[in-house]
C-alpha cells in the first residue's frame, strides 16, 4: 500500500479515536466476534459484518472502518477467504471469515462505555 493511503487511513484512525476512546480496537473486536456468529465456512464483506449489530458506533468517519478491518485482520479475529463480491456499483469486495484469534472477553469490552451491551449478542 502507498503511503498517501497509509496516511490517509492513520488519520481516519486517529480522529475515531480521539471522537471515541479506542474506537478502532473495540471495531476490530466487533468485527470478529461478527464473523464468529456467522462462522468459518461463508464468507462476507466487512459491510454485512459491520452492520450486524445495530448497537456499535459509527466513528464520525466511516473510513475508519478501513483501519479497524486491517486490525482485525492482523491481529486474527478474521481472515479474507480468497473470494469476492460484487458491489452494486460492480466494483470487487473481498470476503472474510472468522479467524479465531479473539480471546477478549465481555468482561473485557464492557470496561470500554462505548461498547454497548447489545455486542454481547456476539459472544458465543
Amino acid at each position: 500500500m502507498n503511503n498517501r493511503v497509509n496516511t490517509a487511513i492513520c488519520q481516519v484512525a486517529s480522529t475515531a479515536n480521539k471522537s471515541i476512546d479506542e474506537w478502532v480496537n473495540n471495531a476490530a473486536i466487533h468485527l470478529g466476534y461478527s464473523a464468529k456468529v456467522f462462522g468459518v465456512t461463508v464468507g462476507h464483506t466487512i459491510e454485512q459484518l459491520r452492520l450486524s449489530s445495530g448497537g456499535f458506533e459509527d466513528p464520525p468517519d466511516l473510513r475508519a472502518w478501513g483501519a479497524a478491518t486491517r486490525l482485525a485482520v492482523k491481529n486474527g479475529y478474521i481472515k479474507k477467504t480468497g473470494d469476492f463480491s460484487t458491489c452494486v456499483y460492480g466494483s470487487p469486495k473481498p470476503l472474510y471469515v472468522y479467524s479465531s484469534g479473539i480471546s477478549t472477553t465481555v468482561t473485557e469490552l464492557s470496561k470500554n462505555s462505548y461498547v454497548t451491551s447489545s455486542l454481547e449478542e456476539f459472544m458465543i
